[in-house]
């Protein structure tokens, strides 16, 4: 009878073991998952502030869209051949000057135009610099283990 109770005890000792491990990994995922979630947070924070500009160019032309705006009115303005000119304006529904905004980089992108806003400049830059500092990481860790 000492035996099953020796046994059960010490079964039941790594089964707690064993449950405590894998909740202390199932937290650090959880943790991993909530800082990423954070990371685009800001990067969508980011991206509506930065979001404010857009530079299209085909060969030598370049066009711009840029919205301007403040707590009562936004307004959109187009530049062409270095000429800027406000071409809508809202102030009960600023949501209009980004549907406009929109609407015309879609349509010089159907003429040809490469277009990208501050905010995908902004996140190909950060991609960018992840991609150097893994590269350089993975050569270091080469250079480590080729010294060795």
């Amino acid at each position: 009878m000492n035996k099953y109770v020796l046994i059960a005890t010490s079964l039941s000792f790594l089964f707690a073991i064993g449950c405590a491990n894998k909740e202390k990994i199932e937290s650090t995922k959880q943790e991993e998952k909530a800082q990423v979630k954070v990371e685009q947070e800001q990067t969508i924070a980011k991206s509506s502030d930065a979001d404010k500009s857009i530079t299209c160019n085909v060969n030598k032309d370049k066009r711009v869209i840029s919205l301007d705006k403040s707590p009562k009115r936004c307004e959109v303005f187009y530049t062409k051949f270095g000429e800027k000119s406000q071409v809508a304006w809202a102030e009960a529904t600023p949501s209009i000057c980004t549907d406009v905004m929109s609407k015309i980089r879609t349509n010089i992108e159907n003429k040809g135009f490469k277009c990208i806003s501050d905010a995908e400049n902004h996140l190909n830059e950060k991609t960018k610099e992840k991609h150097t500092v893994e590269e350089k990481a993975k050569t270091a860790k080469r250079d480590t283990a080729s010294e060795e």
